[in-house]
């Protein structure tokens, strides 16, 4: 009988399968807790502070960029925005971005709270678009103060213009013909503009007819960088007074004296082109026109005026200047003679410039103050009443747009990751400036007797349909 082989047995095979199994479970789990054991180790021993050195690291234009992406936004965002954020702005700038990107998603509205700028103010200051004749960039502080007044004329023909009357006070106008509270509001303000009711002629110059008509040497435009003034609205019922040529001579003194016009211009480019502002953080737009005259509207090949009405200009320039700048303000000349209430034209245009995307309506050319409403929100100053015009008394408001930018300190000041931010406010605050013009000579009286009459005329106008406090402040009524 063969002898049989223990080897060959199938019960031997898998008994020695088993202990092979458990063999190497047991090898694994020794050899897991070592590494289990060894990682703790490594770990109580590892250099964190070198991995917050790494983590704090300065960023770069690349991680900021890669931090974005591609988001939807109204404005190309590339190497040549955040170059000029980090060499203009905020020198942290890329930090900020990738740390504030880590919590939060992406929207436009970050450039305001990082850089305390709109992304559309940015991007023409990064991409030199501002340089362009049709921008006012201004170093304004957290308050941007735009002011506006009415029709000034800067007559010299009839002796009962200001500017006539004054004729011996130009050395010391300003303190000659505005009393003091006002003059420092009038040159304090970032941008101040006013409705120019006097073309300046050359010699040779003729008036379109016998009628009174306004003229004024064009030495005399230095008076507006006397007062202050920044911008004129040449688009109104006197800027044609002496026909094409004084229009042609007010463009021309204009552009020489460095003051900037809205409202008409060289040919329909220049007079549709809507005038933007940079200051405080935000690009403003300021554009203007005026009910139809005798004048001509601009045309591409001459100079002219912009209508209000049965122009299909107007609008179009106020979608434009709304998809060009955070706020739209239309400053335009209507209205008639002593009509303390808007009229119903007044009306419907200032609704459609409105749903157009204008954010404020300001009104001139009537002589009184006019009434004031809100609509959707928005307010519609319906006419200032005139400013410096002429010699006899009358009332007028001199209107002050404010911006306001808010800086937030970090709590923790010694913090490596803490940053400063901007809260800046979507609405501006409108005030209201009660003055009066005697003789040739222009008062605030805001706080007076005479101040308080005023505003309770303006409220009392308008319905009652809107507040304005001791401060002038303007607001919807409850």
């Amino acid at each position: 009988m063969r002898k049989g082989n223990i080897f060959r047995k199938p019960a031997f095979n898998i008994i020695v399968t088993l202990l092979l199994i458990v063999s190497l479970a047991f090898f694994y789990k020794y050899a897991m807790n070592h590494y289990t054991e060894s990682l703790e180790k490594d770990l109580e021993t590892l250099d964190t502070e070198r991995l917050s050195q790494i983590e704090a690291m300065p960023k770069t234009i690349d991680d900021a960029l890669d931090a974005i992406g591609n988001p939807k936004s109204i404005r190309t965002i590339d190497k040549v925005l955040l170059e000029y954020c980090k060499e203009n702005i905020k020198e942290t700038i890329y930090d900020d971005i990738f740390n504030y990107l880590k919590t939060n998603k992406y929207s436009d509205d970050m450039w305001e709270t990082l850089c305390g700028y709109t992304l559309k103010a940015l991007y023409d200051l990064a991409n030199g678009i501002a340089d362009e004749y049709n921008y006012i960039v201004r170093d304004a502080d957290d308050m941007l103060t735009l002011a506006f007044a009415g029709d000034v004329s800067l007559d010299t023909k009839w002796d009962w213009s200001p500017l006539y009357v004054h004729s011996k006070n130009r050395d010391n106008l300003l303190e000659a013909a505005f009393s003091e509270n006002l003059s420092q509001r009038m040159l304090d303000a970032d941008i101040f503009c006013l409705n120019l009711e006097s073309p300046f002629v050359e010699a040779g110059g003729k008036a379109v007819d016998n009628f009174w008509r306004h003229y004024s040497d064009p030495e005399n435009v230095d008076v507006l960088n006397t007062i202050g003034a920044d911008l004129v609205n040449i688009a109104n019922d006197r800027i044609y007074d002496y026909s094409a040529k004084g229009l042609g001579d007010t463009i021309n003194a204009l552009h020489d004296s460095g003051i900037m016009y809205i409202g008409a211009g060289e040919d329909l480019e220049d007079a549709t082109l809507p005038r933007y502002v940079i200051a405080g953080g935000r690009k403003i737009a300021i554009v203007a026109s005026t009910a139809p005259t005798t004048a001509p509207e601009a045309t591409e090949n001459s100079e002219g005026l912009i209508y209000s009405s049965k122009s299909k200009h107007f609008i179009s320039m106020i979608k434009k200047a709304e998809e060009n700048a955070d706020y739209v303000i239309v400053y335009i000349d209507w209205g008639n003679g002593n009509n303390e209430r808007a009229d119903d034209t007044q009306k419907d245009l200032a609704y459609s410039f409105i749903n157009s995307g204008a954010d404020i309506v300001i009104g001139c050319r009537a002589m009184v103050m006019q009434s004031i409403e809100y609509y959707k929100g928005k307010p519609i100053i319906y006419g200032l009443g005139n400013f410096w015009y002429e010699t006899d008394a009358h009332n007028t408001i001199f209107l002050e747009v404010k911006f306001s930018r808010e800086e937030i300190l970090p709590e923790d000041e010694n913090s490596k990751k803490s940053t400063v931010t901007y809260m800046m406010e979507e609405e501006p605050m409108v005030y209201c400036l009660p003055c009066v013009q005697r003789g040739a000579v222009v008062t605030l009286v805001q706080g007076t007797n005479a101040g308080n009459t005023i505003i309770n005329k303006l409220m009392q106008i308008s319905d009652n349909n809107i507040s304005i406090d001791e401060n002038g402040l303007l607001s919807q009524a409850e």
